[in-house]
C-alpha cells in the first residue's frame, strides 16, 4: 500500500507588518538619527571652536614668556655711540644744529624773494633758524674734557650763537618782522660760518679721529653699531 504523501499546509492568513506602519516608522528613526547627527556635528564644532582659542591662548603665553627684549646699542646718554667723547659729542650736534637752521633760513630767502619784502611767513622761518641755532647752548657743554684747540673753538662757536640771536633777533628786527634781504643773506652767511668752523675743528679733534677710524672699520666689517 503507498505511502500517502504529506502535504506541507500553510495557514491561510500570515500576520505580516504593515508597510506603510513600517514605513513610518523608518522616518520616524531617520528623523532621529538626523537630529542625533545633527547635535553631534554641532557639540563636535562647539569643541573645536574651544581647542582653537585654547590653542591661541597658549601660543600668545608662551611667545610673551619666550620673547627677548630688543637690544639697542644706542646709549642712554644721548650720543651717537658708546664711547663717544665729549668733545666728538658737541662738533656732532653743532653740525646738526647749524644745518636744520640753515635750511630754515633758506626758505626763509625764498619767501622773501617771492613776495618781494618781509612777511609773517618769512619772519616764521627766521625764528625757527634762531630757535634751532640756539640749541647748539644746550647741547655744548661737556668741553672740559676737550683737546685745547677744540675747546677754543667751541666756545668761540658758543660766543657767537649767542651774537647772533641778539642782532638778529629782536633786537636786530628780524623775528619782528623788520629786515631786508641783505640782513636774510647775512644770517645764513654767519650760520654757515659756525658749520664749517665745526668740521675744521673736527680735524684738530684727537679722539673724533680715532672714533671715526674705529667705526670706519666696523662698517667696513660689517659690524656698525650707529
Amino acid at each position: 500500500m503507498e505511502e500517502k504523501k504529506k502535504r506541507l499546509t500553510l495557514p491561510l492568513s500570515i500576520d505580516l507588518p504593515d508597510p506603510m506602519q513600517f514605513l513610518e516608522e523608518a522616518e520616524i528613526t531617520l528623523s532621529n538619527i538626523e537630529e542625533t547627527l545633527s547635535g553631534v556635528d554641532q557639540k563636535a564644532k562647539e569643541i573645536d571652536k574651544k581647542v582653537l582659542t585654547f590653542d591661541k591662548r597658549f601660543s600668545a603665553a608662551n611667545v610673551l614668556e619666550t620673547r627677548q627684549p630688543i637690544k639697542t646699542e644706542t646709549p642712554a646718554s644721548g650720543k651717537t655711540f658708546e664711547g663717544q667723547s665729549d668733545e666728538s659729542y658737541c662738533l656732532e650736534c653743532v653740525e646738526g644744529h647749524t644745518m636744520g637752521s640753515l635750511t630754515e633760513v633758506g626758505h626763509a630767502i625764498d619767501r622773501f624773494r617771492s613776495a618781494g619784502k618781509m612777511t609773517s611767513g618769512v619772519t616764521e622761518k627766521v625764528r625757527i633758524a634762531i630757535q634751532k641755532l640756539q640749541g647748539i647752548t644746550e647741547d655744548v657743554t661737556s668741553t672740559e674734557n676737550a683737546s685745547p684747540d677744540v675747546k677754543e673753538g667751541l666756545d668761540e662757536i658758543l660766543d657767537e650763537v649767542r651774537w647772533i640771536r641778539k642782532e638778529h633777533g629782536i633786537s636786530g628786527g628780524l623775528t619782528r618782522g623788520i629786515g631786508t634781504m641783505e640782513d636774510l643773506e647775512t644770517l645764513r652767511t654767519r650760520i654757515s660760518a659756525i658749520n664749517l668752523k665745526a668740521y675744521e675743528l673736527v680735524e684738530k679733534c684727537p679722539s673724533c679721529k680715532i672714533v671715526s677710524k674705529d667705526l670706519r672699520h666696523r662698517m667696513e666689517g660689517g659690524k656698525t653699531k650707529i
